[in-house]
């Protein structure tokens, strides 16, 4: 099974869209029915949690404190969780918010790092084994047979 570090943009994205052709509601979907390992960490769950209970991102979805802690432990609950104790410099993303992310792939070994952060993370292509795509791109691979 095909394992996968989800960037925070990506979860967010899927929460919000009422789109059936979003490629991030897809993801949070496929992980739903199990078609992927969902990769998480105490500082990334946080992350995920923090940003739900945002005032702004709440006028759109709507969920209250209770539903934001049931959607994260759900996710939590479904996924591998690594300590995220790796510490990845700076420098390596260029956006001190997305070390959490590499350093998770690097210590997870996750075949797949999730994300819409054009600008910092896919530039890098790959950190270690760890291919870094798109949410479209994520779900062709998943597409693929193994």
């Amino acid at each position: 099974m095909k394992s996968a570090v989800v960037d925070t943009n990506v979860i967010i994205a899927g929460v919000l869209s009422s789109s059936p052709r979003s490629a991030s509601r897809a993801v949070l979907d496929r992980h739903r029915t199990g078609d992927f390992l969902l990769v998480l960490s105490p500082d990334t769950l946080r992350e995920i949690r923090s940003v739900l209970a945002h005032s702004e991102l709440r006028a759109v979805h709507g969920m209250t404190d209770a539903d934001i802690r049931h959607f994260c432990r759900a996710l939590q609950v479904a996924s591998q969780v690594f300590p995220g104790s790796l510490v990845v410099p700076p420098a390596v993303t260029r956006d001190l918010t997305d070390t959490k992310w590499v350093a998770l792939a690097l210590e997870s070994g996750a075949d797949f790092l999730v994300t819409n952060d054009q600008r910092h993370l896919h530039r890098l292509k790959a950190i270690g084994r760890t291919r870094i795509a798109t949410p479209a791109r994520f779900l062709r691979e998943l597409a693929q047979k193994p």
